[in-house]
């Protein structure tokens, strides 16, 4: 395989021009240096063997903070009691459901 660890000037500016950058040759030749350090331990990290190495999608070991969806503590007889109690105060149901006047209107065109 051959090494692509040493980027010649004239192709930072070809990766800056396909990426709509602006850049001086001072800075391509910046860039140059850095870009190239890059390569070259990207080119370092291609040697390791991860062989009989599970894929991960993370490296640390995470575990969700959210909690259980229950309701602890809750007395369900009293729960049921308070639901009818407000069902029978409603001013007008069907179902044990509030029925409230007609918010839209079915117009025909």
């Amino acid at each position: 395989m051959q090494s692509i660890s040493k980027l010649t000037k004239e192709e930072v500016l070809h990766v800056a021009k396909l990426a709509k950058l602006s850049i001086t040759d001072d800075e391509a030749e910046s860039f140059r240096g850095d870009l190239s350090a890059v390569l070259t331990f990207v080119e370092k990290l291609q040697e390791v063997s991860v062989e009989g190495v599970k894929p991960t999608s993370q490296a640390g070991d995470l575990k969700s903070i959210m909690r259980d969806d229950e309701r602890d503590g809750v007395n369900e007889e009293k729960e049921k009691m308070r639901a009818e109690g407000m069902i029978a105060q409603l001013p007008s149901k069907q179902d044990n459901l509030l029925k409230v006047p007609t918010v839209f209107e079915n117009k025909k065109v």
